[in-house]
This record gives structure tokens, C-alpha cells and sequence, in this order.
């Protein structure tokens, strides 16, 4: 637990366990000034409410047997859904540690089988999924606690590598504007407000089943997203609809 030891693999009793992640030590190279070998975080633009990913991808250098770290983030922002293997990691164990997740720590554990190895090149290995909780720049940052960071190779040696935080854009939910002339009316909300999709109602009560969706296609201009319709004698009412 002090980092003494060389890391060496546990025995089953038909076969090898896949290589462990060892905790570095304070001397342990986890930042250099360039360090081919990176672990970065791509992050999401979210709304209010919206649940997406940040991505953990690696840039490999061929010789990555498995991995470790902790995430830091804003529990007051994000709000932890789910952790999976990534695209490039398929029949890897991750193993997640979520006790402290509403305190906003969380930490991952990924290994190849034993002997396996990434092939070099951008990889993305874990997909972690967050529930945007409220407005702002949620900050999602690499630490140690619960789970040490680090990269080991399939001997279970220590790899160095660069660790790069990531920043989840949550906005606010959008506001639909209605400006009504003699001939028609014009609808718009933020183009930045993506996967919302304009319904229209005639039913007074406006029960959930009467929604439809608008079939015309939105126009962009001065970062809007506007929709003219002409106008009715019927009665309609007009919201956002987040899928």
C-alpha cells in the first residue's frame, strides 16, 4: 500500500488475474512537458436536465494493459449516472467505486484481459454519464481519492502519462419566443439548444397525448432557431419538447 513493493499479479487456480493498476508514488511521472501518453477527458454542452457523457480517452502508445483514476466534479452541477467500458475497451472489467459520488468523487478501474495490450492511437475507454443538475461550467477534473491514478502496461509496470481535465457546459433550459403579426408567426429559441423539438396543441387542457411535432424545418440566423408558421384561426399553443 506504500508503493514499496513491485506490483506483481495475484494467481488463479486455472489461470493469471488481468493486470492491476499500481498506485504511483509521489515520484511517479503522471506530468511531464510532453507526454505523448494521455489521459483526457472530452466533455459535453449540456442543458438543464439533460443527461450526457464525458468521455475518458487515451492516447495509447501500444503497450497499455489497463488503468485507474478518480474524477473530482461539482455535485452540485452534475449529478453521477452510470460509468461504462468505452468503445475501444470492449472485454475490459471496469470496476467503479461510487460511495463518495454525492460528495462528487468517483473512481474507475479498467484492465485489459491478461496479455492484451491497446493499440496505439486515441482510444476512448470509459464513458462516464452525468445529469446536468443545474446551470454553469461543471468542472470535471482527474484525482486520487478514492482511486490513485495510473497507467501499467500488461506487466503491471507503471506507465507515465498527462492528465487533462475536462469542463461540462450546462445552460440554461431554452425560452420560446412568440412574436405574432397579421399573416403569421414567428417562433425561435437558442440554436445552441439541441435535442428539443417544437410541438404544437389545440387542445386547451393541453393533455400530454395532444402534442404533435411541428413538421417545418427551423431556419438559423443570428443564432437562433426560427420558425414561421402562417396564421390560423384555430387556437394553438406551442412549446419545446426535450427528447
Amino acid at each position: 500500500m506504500a508503493g514499496l513493493d513491485p506490483a506483481t499479479r495475484a494467481g488463479g487456480p486455472t489461470s493469471e488475474t488481468p493486470a492491476v493498476v499500481p498506485a504511483l508514488t509521489s515520484s511517479g511521472a503522471r506530468r511531464t512537458v510532453s507526454n505523448p501518453r494521455q489521459v483526457r477527458l472530452t466533455a459535453p454542452t449540456l442543458v438543464q436536465g439533460q443527461t450526457g457523457n464525458v468521455e475518458v480517452d487515451l492516447e495509447a502508445q501500444g503497450d497499455e494493459n489497463a488503468l485507474a483514476f478518480s474524477l473530482s466534479f461539482d455535485a452540485a452541477k452534475l449529478v453521477f449516472i452510470s460509468a461504462s467500458a468505452g468503445e475501444a475497451a470492449t472485454g475490459s472489467i471496469l470496476n467503479v467505486n461510487a460511495k463518495q459520488a454525492a460528495q462528487g468523487r468517483l473512481g474507475c478501474v479498467l484492465a485489459l484481459q491478461a496479455n492484451q495490450s491497446l493499440s496505439a492511437g486515441s482510444k476512448q475507454v470509459v464513458k462516464v454519464s452525468f445529469q446536468a443538475a443545474a446551470n454553469g461550467n461543471a468542472i470535471v477534473s482527474f484525482g486520487d481519492q478514492p482511486v490513485p491514478r495510473g497507467v501499467s502496461d500488461s506487466k503491471a509496470s507503471a506507465l507515465s502519462a498527462d492528465y487533462i481535465n475536462g469542463a461540462v457546459a450546462v445552460n440554461a433550459l431554452p425560452a420560446l419566443r412568440i412574436v405574432a403579426s397579421a399573416q403569421s408567426i414567428s417562433l425561435s429559441w437558442p440554436a445552441s439548444a439541441t435535442g428539443f423539438v417544437l410541438q404544437e396543441s389545440t387542445d386547451s387542457k393541453m393533455a400530454s397525448t395532444s402534442w404533435t411535432p411541428v413538421t417545418a424545418t427551423p431556419a438559423v440566423a443570428n443564432n437562433q432557431s426560427v420558425v414561421s408558421l402562417p396564421m390560423s384561426s384555430t387556437a394553438k399553443f406551442y412549446r419545446l419538447y426535450q427528447q
